[in-house]
């Protein structure tokens, strides 16, 4: 692992030891009363750079695009993070990238409403996402979307009666 943190908050001061930490404007928009308290909580000492932890744990250097992907993903403000859609499509992993097997959520993102307080084990994370993404194919069902699998993968469809 590129942050080897021992617990949660460990592995987010691991993170911000190479973001540092967010201005209050990037804690806002993470949308979480607890955030900046746990931020606040964080005693950080010196900033380290992503390729110097990457260098450490590999004798090559890394590729310029793939630490450019990398920082983009590292974003703490949701808003400034890249996308998916946008990682797929970003030089490092170009080659990779197939729009027709890539199907996006018809209904926007899947979030899981979780309380902040509350502590989950990765199983119990995985869990209820299965859930969320059971009860949106049900709702999309009832509305008449039906999911269909495309080349390996599910992508929704909305059937329209004939007229």
């Amino acid at each position: 692992p590129v942050f080897p943190g021992n617990s949660t908050m460990h592995q987010i001061e691991k993170i911000l030891e190479v973001t540092g930490k967010p201005v209050e404007k990037d804690i806002k928009a993470m949308q979480s009363p607890f955030a900046a308290t746990m931020i606040e909580s964080f005693s950080l000492n010196e900033q380290t750079s992503l390729s110097d932890i990457c260098r450490r744990s590999s004798s090559e250097a890394l590729d310029p695009e793939a630490l450019d992907l990398m920082n983009q993903c590292l974003q703490f403000n949701p808003e400034k993070r890249c996308s998916s859609e946008f990682a797929l499509m970003h030089p490092y992993i170009a080659e990779f990238h197939n729009p027709d097997n890539e199907p996006t959520h018809p209904h926007g993102p899947i979030q899981i409403d979780i309380d902040d307080n509350t502590k989950l084990s990765a199983d119990d994370y995985r869990e209820r996402l299965y859930r969320e993404i059971q009860q949106r194919r049900k709702e999309a069902r009832e509305k008449g979307h039906q999911f269909v699998r495309k080349k390996g993968s599910i992508a929704a469809v909305l059937q329209s009666p004939i007229d």
